[in-house]
């Protein structure tokens, strides 16, 4: 469901933060594994004009630059390179339309800005030029062309959510909407209780399966190979670096030369990204380059906060579809679990029923009639529109509920992460008028940024259902190693 809700929404997000800016850099060895699938004479077109081979391969190579040298290795798996690259294009395309420049002294003066080309404090030419060649196979020119490509589309951001302003009767309207707080009593129906209930017949179980069998797949799987070096007090960082560079170098040409590397590596069992990790020295982040790099490449030193590591993937094994014996006990509790919550259910509704047909007839009250029912009543502390309630979670079922719902109302069933409830709001904090006074700019800024990211998006959905986009493209098959994400990922 997090995944569903993160596909959903992050597309604008990442956008913004991949292509508008490049924030902290984490490098990794990338190189260009672009393919031109060249069954036509053209990559395709956008507002009816032809866009080259070249043109569309530039953006591409653009945009796996921007991902692998931003801090988003934990989204990846969200992105889609070939789509952002032809967004890039759209978005260039109305820059150009609307003569959007920027300087070169611009260009250079955000080059040298970047952390990753920084040593010892300051901007070094040399290690700029040996990372765009080494990682990237491109020379600074090309890059800062791209780079002025991409501090163009920033301004023409900021001439899209220039557009968006608020006026104090909506700032106050939006405070009072995300300040004011509510308090709830309930009863609260667990879904655990009518496990026990459950019975499962062996055809119930076989024809779950055979209807949700891809809620029992088996992602892909590794078997890695690390060498991990830890910074410390003893050698500098950059002593670190050119110990594991001079390293790499070394396994690799024993990797060519088809030797043995010998007993440098340390080795993980076969693991899934989403499993615990396997390794304490492999974080997610190195576990997810792990899953982009091929079958016994090396990898470029790959240098995070505590250390600089080396990578080589052993074995892979594609993702598959869990067999009904190897499903069964997942099926089994899976099965048992949404019965057990649809009887939950029901108990709730029948609850409900009697305890409102009690309060109208007999006018007993709310907690009288709940205590008479021999059931338990239970309070919140006060929580927000958007916030999180103390021991119950994240239930935005129950959070519409209880600001939809009248003072001293008794509510229908409404779900919450282990059951269901019903419940009465019982008090709500008035608007505080000194409070918004002083948090009033603040809360601007905070809410000017989400309306001018909602404004842009519909803006830029807009803008590419003009561009008519037509597409030569083909899927790509799995990508090299040294691809910074996976190509065949799907940003919706």
């Amino acid at each position: 469901m997090v995944f569903k809700f993160l596909r959903k929404y992050v597309k604008v997000f990442l956008w913004v933060m991949a292509v508008l800016i490049i924030p902290s850099f984490i490098l990794w060895g990338v190189g260009s594994s672009i393919r031109s699938y060249q069954k036509s004479h053209e990559a395709g077109r956008i507002f009816r004009h032809r866009v080259t081979w070249e043109e569309y391969e530039t953006s591409l190579r653009t945009i796996e630059m921007l991902l692998s040298l931003s801090n988003l290795q934990t989204y990846v798996q969200f992105l889609n390179p070939i789509d952002l690259a032809w967004d890039r294009l759209i978005l260039l395309h109305e820059a150009k339309r609307r003569k959007i420049e920027v300087s070169n002294e611009k260009v250079i003066a955000y080059v040298q800005k970047i952390p990753a080309f920084q040593g010892e404090g300051s901007f070094d030419v040399k290690r700029y030029e040996e990372m765009l060649a080494r990682a990237f196979r491109t020379t600074p020119r090309i890059f800062e062309e791209e780079v002025r490509k991409t501090l163009i589309l920033s301004k023409l951001r900021e001439q899209i959510v220039a557009e968006v302003s608020l006026d104090e009767e909506t700032l106050k309207e939006e405070y009072q909407h995300a300040t004011t707080q509510r308090k709830v009593s309930y009863v609260e129906f667990a879904t655990e209780t009518f496990v026990k209930e459950v019975s499962l017949l062996g055809e119930e179980t076989a024809s779950y399966y055979e209807t949700h069998k891809r809620d029992f797949e088996r992602p892909e799987e590794i078997r890695v190979a690390f060498v991990t070096t830890d910074f410390d007090e003893k050698k500098s960082k950059q002593e670190v670096r050119e110990a594991m560079d001079k390293l790499s170098d070394d396994l690799l040409h024993q990797t060519e030369k088809r030797k043995d590397p010998g007993s440098v590596f340390q080795e993980t069992g076969f693991f899934a990204l989403e499993d615990p990790l396997p390794h304490p020295d492999l974080s997610y982040e190195l576990s997810l380059r792990a899953f982009q790099m091929e079958i016994g490449k090396i990898s470029d030193p790959i240098e995070t906060a505590s250390g600089i590591t080396i990578l080589k993937v052993l074995e892979k094994r594609p993702p598959r579809i869990l067999s009904l014996e190897e499903a069964k006990p997942k099926v089994e509790e899976t099965l048992r679990r949404e019965k057990a919550e649809t009887l939950c259910r029901k108990n709730a509704e029948e609850r409900l029923h009697a305890i409102q047909k009690k309060m109208n007839e007999e006018k007993t009250s709310w907690e009288d009639t709940v205590k008479s029912a021999a059931l338990s009543l239970k309070e919140t502390e006060f929580f927000t529109q958007r916030g999180y309630i103390e021991k119950i979670g994240m239930a935005p079922e129950l959070t519409r509920a209880a600001f939809a719902l009248s003072l001293k109302e008794v509510g229908g069933v409404v779900k919450i992460p282990n059951g269901f409830v019903i419940l009465r709001p019982e008090e709500e904090t008035p608007f505080n008028e000194e409070a918004f006074l002083k948090e009033k700019e603040s809360f601007l800024q905070k809410l000017l940024a989400r309306k001018q990211m909602e404004y842009y998006n519909r803006w830029f959905e807009t803008l590419r259902s003009q561009a008519h986009l037509i597409s030569h493209v083909e899927s790509p098959e799995p990508k090299s190693s040294e691809s910074p994400v996976p190509l065949e990922m799907e940003m919706n």
